[in-house]
């Protein structure tokens, strides 16, 4: 039976391996990678950015993370610390991401995006909470039952190939691959929680109204 996919945050976000356990909420902001193209008839045409290859998600794509907070209470020491250095700073969300690919009839292996690391791989979910909430799921076509997943060391992940109906993730990598090839065109979905690597966007700020309390918007934009 494959766990539920999570929809909202069901866990506190970890920073820098400590968890914000604050008031407030965070708002996710996707930004597609385009750029204007000039044809040779001198129209502008929007294209997107190459995404890397056939191997990486179809479409390129950058998030910037945003969390007002009124008051970070006994928190408030421990976030600033980390923000004290420059980063790059993680950052998981304990959500899932959706990445989208496209078979081609013969390829079989895939990569995440180049940064991201998948969370339970290496942090212990919050609360309580097992890796079983935030399990990848992988999907051939849409609206499909998820393949079985195994999560390799990379040792055994290089000296064996799924079979069919699974799919094998790297633990603490970015590679993942099929036992079957899709179709060429195929669809397939990649639900993930994903750590992602970040730095301080230049609108954070911070503001002293109040002599106990000190409300901070902060903003972490993705590498």
């Amino acid at each position: 039976m494959n766990p539920p996919i999570t929809k909202g945050t069901i866990a506190p976000a970890t920073f820098d391996g400590y968890v914000i356990r604050a008031a407030g909420e965070w708002e996710v902001r996707e930004t597609e990678l385009k750029a204007n193209h000039q044809a040779a008839s001198g129209q502008m045409r929007e294209q997107r950015a190459w995404s890397g290859g056939a191997a990486y998600p179809a479409i390129a794509a950058r998030h910037t993370f945003t969390l007002d907070y009124a008051h970070l209470g006994g928190a408030a020491d421990a976030v600033r610390d980390r923000l004290a250095f420059p980063g790059p700073h993680s950052l998981c969300l304990w959500k899932h991401f959706f990445l989208g690919y496209y078979g081609d009839g013969a390829r079989t292996d895939f990569l995440l995006k180049p940064l991201w690391r998948v969370g339970y791989h290496s942090l212990v979910p919050p609360d309580g909470l097992t890796a079983d909430h935030f399990a990848t799921q992988v999907l051939v076509g849409l609206e499909t039952a998820p393949l079985t997943l195994l999560d390799k060391t990379t040792a055994n992940y290089n000296a064996g190939e799924p079979a069919a109906g699974e799919v094998w993730f790297e633990e603490n990598g970015i590679r993942w691959k099929l036992g079957t090839a899709p179709s060429a065109g195929a669809q397939v979905v990649v639900r993930v929680v994903p750590i992602f690597q970040v730095l301080t966007g230049g609108e954070s700020e911070r503001r002293h109204t109040d002599p106990l309390r000190e409300p901070r918007r902060l903003v972490l934009e993705e590498m």
